[in-house]
């Protein structure tokens, strides 16, 4: 550590020659060297009619510790009091004088700090993507692969893109007489996150992958490799993913979440599903049940991901007939009633195959496929065609106000350019947006100011009050209320890499709503590159 002083160590010296050498001719000096665990210091000049404060100054000036912390041994055994003789040790040219004491900081000279501020600035345009992180803290921090862990770090990652999650978690008590083990794991998940909010390089997760494996043995399955050598297996991320969320379940609960949960009030939605008789058409069955995931079935004729969705749910069953008495073919359909806040849609293209053994006492093999038939999703999903009759009239209803808000303020935005170029740009910003607002109200049918009052509002150039409580415009009830539209916006992928289920990487993407529009950070690698829309 102390290397790093030398050049401060001359110039410090330097000074204190110009020092000793006005004092005058009387003064009786001597050279000695200063003894500082490793390092020791030549040449050291001592005025022994200086007395023992200026020794000590002297020491602190090259040593940088502190007056009060040195101990000096001017002579072997021997410690230099403050109302010590420096002549009664007997000190002459080139003799040692110890010193114990730590530094208390660590100086260096103007040359060595432009040095070492050349050898470390870098542009911005030449840094990789991960020392931006530690810099801006815009990507993400990397989780490190504790043999096979890609599908967990994945779907972590996928969480902690989720904001009412985090703000969950930070806010997150334990409560009395619930399960303390799941809370211990919401706990450590919540240090995790707090650890990868910091920034800068990948965290290793050891401690919370343990718990992980500890809690749920399913993770902690091993597999034989090589010669003999024992690793943990790869599993299934989308079995990870609802594990972890039955933690939130039946951990992170309250009044404050719909459904008294976390994981109810973000992914939870209901579908209401209708039996219909093929026999006996007049024999229907209406019911309600909820959902926290929707599938998105394979085959040769599926290329989008709402064609695969709605082979999971419509089908025909089998059941006993109330009417006939005796069974009879069922038409299952289910719609969406009421949707959820978060939508997951898990793509269904892990399946199984049996393959016959022919040798005698041979069992048949089973082997897990993956199906790689691509499937187009979009960034914005509409899943207008997924909903119920009674879901369809409430978007077509908010969309109706959609688009007649859309409407009104081009019309605005049309009518304030024309006004603006009539008047030769004479409205202040003020009075521009007044009478932009104006304009909207006007469209939406809503009342105006009149003439006189808006003259008056110009001449006094004096802001439009805001509206008393509940009297607002429809613009604003729109943007304040909560209503559901039916689209929803893509913010998180997981996704395979291999042939099989046993084996390959899982990846996770986010999107960057930090960054620009249309920008995807991969989550589970420790090195990050940016991925477009297309590789997403």
């Amino acid at each position: 550590m102390l290397r790093s002083l030398v050049g401060s160590e001359m110039c410090i010296r330097d000074r204190y020659q110009r020092r000793v050498r006005g004092f005058g001719v009387g003064s009786m000096t001597i050279k000695v060297t200063i003894k500082w665990g490793k390092e020791k210091f030549s040449d050291f000049e001592i005025d022994l009619d200086a007395g023992i404060p200026a020794l000590r100054e002297n020491i602190f000036n090259l040593t940088r510790v502190p007056i009060e912390a040195q101990k000096i041994f001017p002579k072997k055994g021997k410690v230099l009091k403050d109302d010590s003789d420096l002549s009664s040790f007997g000190l002459k040219d080139g003799s040692t004088v110890s010193l114990m004491g730590s530094a208390t900081e660590q100086v260096a000279t103007t040359v060595q700090a432009d040095q070492e501020l050349r050898e470390g600035q870098k542009f911005v345009e030449n840094m990789k993507d991960d020392e931006l992180a530690k810099i801006n803290q815009v990507y993400p921090t990397g989780l490190e692969n504790l043999q096979n862990t890609c599908y967990l770090n994945a779907c972590l990652q996928n969480l902690r893109n989720i904001p009412e999650i985090m703000e969950a978690l930070q806010t997150f008590t334990p409560a009395q007489g619930a399960d303390a083990t799941n809370q211990q794991f919401v706990v450590a998940l919540r240090a995790l996150f707090e650890q990868m909010s910091a920034g800068g390089d990948a965290v290793t997760p050891y401690m919370f992958v343990s718990l992980f494996r500890r809690m749920f043995p399913q993770f902690a399955q091993m597999q034989t490799v090589g010669q003999g050598q024992q690793i943990y297996m790869q599993q299934d991320a989308d079995e990870a993913w609802g594990t972890l969320n039955r933690v939130f379940q039946t951990t992170i609960t309250g009044p404050e979440y719909e459904g008294n949960n976390l994981y109810d009030h973000l992914f939870g939605g209901e579908m209401q599903t209708e039996l219909s008789c093929i026999e006996n058409p007049d024999e229907t069955n209406i019911s309600s049940e909820p959902f926290w995931k929707l599938s998105c079935y394979m085959d040769k004729e599926v290329t989008f991901v709402t064609a695969g969705v709605m082979k999971g749910m419509e089908g025909t069953m089998e059941m006993t007939s109330r009417t006939l008495g005796v069974p009879a073919n069922f038409m299952k359909t289910s719609r969406i009633s009421k949707m959820p806040r978060y939508l997951v849609i898990g793509f269904n293209r892990f399946d199984s195959k049996t393959i016959k053994q022919t040798g005698p006492g041979d069992s048949d093999k089973v082997v897990g496929l993956k199906i790689l038939k691509p499937v187009a999703f979009p960034f914005v999903l509409d899943i207008y065609q997924l909903c119920c009759a009674d879901q369809k009239s409430v978007l077509d209803v908010e969309r109706r106000k959609l688009e007649d808000i859309k409407e009104a303020e081009l019309a605005a935005r049309q009518a304030t350019g024309t006004l603006l170029e009539q008047r030769a740009c004479d409205l202040s910003p003020e009075e521009a947006a007044a009478e932009l607002e104006r304009l909207k109200a006007e469209k939406m049918g809503t009342a105006a100011p009149s003439e006189a009052e808006g003259a008056a509002a110009e001449a006094m150039d004096v802001a439009e009050p805001a509206p008393a409580e509940g009297n607002t415009t429809a613009m604003e009830e729109d943007r304040s209320a909560s209503v559901p539209l039916g689209y929803y916006d893509c913010v998180g992928v997981v996704t395979h890499k291999g042939r099989a289920l046993s084996s390959g990487h899982y990846q996770g993407f986010v999107k960057n709503e930090k960054g620009s529009e249309g920008e995807w950070l991969p989550v589970s690698y420790t090195h990050l590159t940016l991925p477009t829309k297309r590789i997403v």
